[in-house]
């Protein structure tokens, strides 16, 4: 027997067992095969039906382009997936040593364990045209465990898979009603696999493989929204992004012809995860309705392989022969009051598995999403959602073939049969902060400040005005004269008195100005509006007398 092609094929087939173990926790979230869509509260009540023509920070998964518009504000949110999923099936063997059914459990219950799914995102704005976030996502987040008795122990034994997607957002607002958003992608992945291999003699027990692996990845995301009255339209494509897993097998086989092989190996198993393009829109129907639809195409076809690779015995290409998918999904939006939105939604998503591919690890199948959602705002700063979806699987059937001890004179086929069905809850809580006011209110601020400036001007005129009433007409008249200059000069101003004492160096200080004067605008304190007015001429005349000045 011939050891290298041995160790080649167990460890070609390990890594892509690894990957496969760590994407199969995800199927029984929402969104097909291994991607989960559960990245926000808020969308979750509506079926994720109109994200990408939302604003603000919770919708920068979807669009990047949603905070051009928005305030500052940061939110915090958790989705927590109870699975409820059954295998029933049988598993058998064909080789040299023998061939027939393999003992073990026929029916695996809740393979998949409970998952959180955590996300949170904040935005900056750094004028009335740009801004700037960054948001934390994990869309690969999932454990699965067999019974080490199960039918399906062969394939997977225990899987697990962490991803976290960091992405640092650009936002611009182009024109009042086009928004556009670039988002530069770094998710971090970490898979850890289990599994059994098939003994060459039932007296002895299964082998087993440990495999755990990690890489740092890149991609980009780009979007836009356009706005007109009423309705608001949404597009984005994220990137493609190539995940290369550094990582260490380890083999242990039992039984004495193989027991030799066990061993320990480094290298990587690397495999794509798919694009997608998402288009949707929302309709504000009333004051009160809003409507909401999504479509969503999954390039699924990039993860058409597993590349394995550790030197130049072991490297492989497992073919997966995944298919490009297209989900949607529709909702609607109801505010029962101002501090008070109610939700609801329906969603459909498209398996990209094949029948001939599926197998335990990944047991995917089309799926209905049912989903309510709520928005409470006790406070200005602080709005609080919480939402609840149903997801019902269509069911599939597992059968699957494969091998064990390839390329060997031990070579054994491994077949896999049976059937999958499942459901899943999806349970949220998110709490949303808005420290800030819209960049659009400050042209409205700016318009209460010069009204107020004007009132505050108009105190002044007054407070000079009265001593002159009580003095002779001719010091009434220079008075006034005086006075007119410092009205003009204020009322240009658009400030308070602070500022005239730039505009009009030399000025007394009425009490009441400085009283009631408001904060001071360093710039135009910097940079007067108007030079300083000539000091007051005092004009008199007397019966026959030419005008004389002082």
């Amino acid at each position: 027997m011939t050891t290298a092609p041995l160790i080649s094929r167990l460890f070609m087939y390990s890594a892509a067992a690894a990957v496969l173990a760590g994407l199969a926790a995800a199927p029984h979230a929402h969104a097909a095969a291994f991607y989960l869509q559960d990245q926000s509260v808020r969308g979750l009540g509506r079926a994720y039906s109109g994200e990408v023509a939302d604003t603000g920070a919770e919708s920068l998964w979807w669009n990047p382009a949603s905070i051009a518009e928005s305030a500052n504000e940061m939110y915090a949110g958790a989705n927590a997936v109870l699975t409820s999923s059954k295998l029933q099936g049988s598993a058998s063997s064909a080789g040299p040593v023998g061939t027939g059914p393999l003992g073990g459990a026929r029916i695996a219950s809740d393979p998949v364990l409970f998952g959180v799914i955590p996300n949170s995102a904040g935005s900056f704005r750094i004028n009335d045209r740009f801004a700037v976030g960054l948001s934390f996502a994990a869309p690969f987040n999932f454990t699965s465990q067999y019974d080490a008795d199960s039918f399906a122990r062969y394939d997977s034994l225990k899987a697990r898979l962490n991803t976290i997607d960091a992405q640092l957002t650009g936002a611009m607002k182009v024109t009042d009603w086009l928004d556009i958003g670039v988002g530069f992608n770094t998710e971090y992945t970490s898979a850890n696999l289990a599994q059994a291999y098939i003994p060459l003699s039932a007296a002895n027990g299964d082998g087993n493989l440990d495999l755990k692996g990690s890489s740092y990845d890149f991609g980009y995301t780009v979007g836009a929204q356009l706005h007109h009255g009423p309705l608001s339209f949404g597009a984005s494509y994220k990137s493609a992004i190539t995940h290369d897993l550094d990582g260490r097998v380890e083999i242990t086989l039992t039984d004495p012809l193989t027991a030799g092989l066990s061993q320990r190996a480094n290298g990587t198993a690397s495999f794509t995860t798919p694009w997608i393009a998402t288009v949707g829109a929302r309709y504000a129907l009333t004051d009160r309705i809003t409507l909401n639809v999504q479509a969503e195409r999954f390039g699924w076809s990039e993860f058409g392989s597993i590349d394995v690779k550790a030197n130049a015995l072991l490297s492989e290409n497992i073919v997966q022969g995944y298919r490009d998918t297209t989900s949607g999904a529709v909702g609607v939006d109801y505010k029962v009051t101002d501090k008070w939105v109610m939700r609801a939604g329906v969603g459909y998503d498209q398996s990209p598995t094949q029948t001939r591919y599926r197998n335990s690890f990944v047991p995917d199948s089309d799926r209905m999403l049912y989903t309510i959602g709520t928005s409470f705002k006790p406070t200005q700063k602080l709005t609080v959602d919480a939402g609840f979806g149903y997801v019902a699987f269509r069911g599939s059937h597992l059968d699957y073939t494969t091998q064990d001890y390839p390329g060997t004179p031990l070579v054994t086929n491994f077949t896999e049969k049976g059937n999958v069905s499942g459901e899943a809850k999806i349970l949220s809580a998110l709490a949303i902060r808005t420290p800030r006011a819209h960049a659009q209110s400050l042209g409205a601020a700016r318009g209460s400040s010069f009204s107020a400036g004007a009132r505050r001007i108009t105190s002044i005129w007054y407070f000079s005005s009265s001593p002159a009433a009580r003095i002779g007409r001719a010091s009434a008249q220079a008075s006034s004269i005086a006075v007119s200059h410092a009205f003009s000069t204020l009322w240009k101003s658009d400030s308070t008195w602070p500022i005239t004492r730039s505009l009009c160096p030399g000025w007394p200080v009425p009490r009441r100005a400085r009283r009631n004067s408001g904060p001071i605008w360093p710039a135009m304190e910097r940079t007067p509006l108007l030079p300083a007015a000539p000091p007051p001429v005092f004009m008199r005349k007397r019966p026959g007398a030419r005008s004389i000045s002082s």
